[in-house]
């Protein structure tokens, strides 16, 4: 079973330590969240790909609802032409509280923006497509350093982000980390059956994004496991708990990777969960 890390307490301090020991102990991804007021992880993304070497480095996913759909595809475009083979374009439909991205609103409706999501996700698409490789290449519309290949795009969330991935071929990405996350494979399953090839992405790929904590012994684990305001720990334990865990959840939902979000909030204990997640998984 592969396995990557998906950072939620958004301490770039903490990042930078993290995410190079992330790639030296074997993960294959490194995932960024966005949660307002907060720069961009696009801009931090292309960051830590600079200070990795192999891993994947990605976004779980921006908040696109605020994003211009041509201006972002050509901004993970720029980093797939700097780390070629490396980044992962995660997208989901959630907004923000109203308050915290009022001014880059800029007067749009909310609601009017959730409803458009499909189209503004498709045109993304559309753009962040457009290149050399592709067999529709439309230069007229396309940057002109774009790569040959794009980046790989990942539909997170659940009902909508599962059939838009399954009719536009993008990977897709099921949450068990929110307080009201539901442990139920029917969304990733409903995904893989449905599966539409894209020439970008002849084949489904599914991960399961799952939050918890991971520590010495089992009893650490569960003196440690509160929730976050939004967050929820589903899985926790001891390295070999939290290994035995994730190979059964990846079983019942037939993916062969799982995105671990650490909910530890101490820096050591996030070195600690990371090491230990290797240990467990035999890396």
């Amino acid at each position: 079973m592969k396995l990557g890390y998906l950072d939620l307490a958004g301490r770039i301090d903490h990042t930078v330590e993290l995410a190079p020991l992330a790639d030296s102990l074997g993960f294959t991804r490194y995932w960024l969240t966005e949660f307002p007021p907060q720069p961009s992880p696009i801009t931090l993304a292309g960051v830590i790909a600079g200070i990795t070497e192999r891993i994947h480095v990605g976004t779980a996913a921006i908040l696109f609802s605020f994003y211009p759909p041509k201006r972002t595809a050509h901004d993970f475009q720029l980093l797939e032409r700097l780390f070629e083979g490396r980044i992962d374009a995660g997208l989901s439909s959630s907004t923000a509280h109203e308050p915290v991205v009022r001014d880059d609103l800029e007067g749009r409706d909310i609601a009017a923006l959730a409803k458009a999501y499909p189209a503004r996700f498709e045109l993304f698409l559309r753009h962040l497509r457009n290149t050399p490789g592709s067999e529709s290449y439309d230069e007229t519309t396309a940057w002109r350093d774009c790569p040959d290949v794009p980046p790989q795009v990942w539909s997170l969330g659940s009902g909508q982000g599962a059939q838009l991935a399954a009719k536009l071929g993008t990977g897709f990405g099921y949450p068990l980390m929110y307080k009201t996350s539901i442990d139920d494979p029917k969304t990733m399953h409903g995904y893989q059956d449905a599966y539409t090839p894209s020439e970008a992405q002849p084949a489904p790929a599914s991960v399961l994004a799952v939050a918890g904590y991971c520590a010495r012994t089992d009893a650490e684990a569960e003196a440690i496991a509160q929730p976050w305001s939004i967050f929820a720990p589903h899985v926790w334990g001891s390295p070999t708990t939290v290994a035995a865990k994730l190979a059964s959840l990846a079983e019942r939902y037939r993916v062969d990777e799982i995105i671990f979000g650490d909910m530890s909030q101490d820096l050591a204990d996030r070195r600690a969960t990371i090491e230990g997640l290797a240990h467990g998984l035999g890396r």
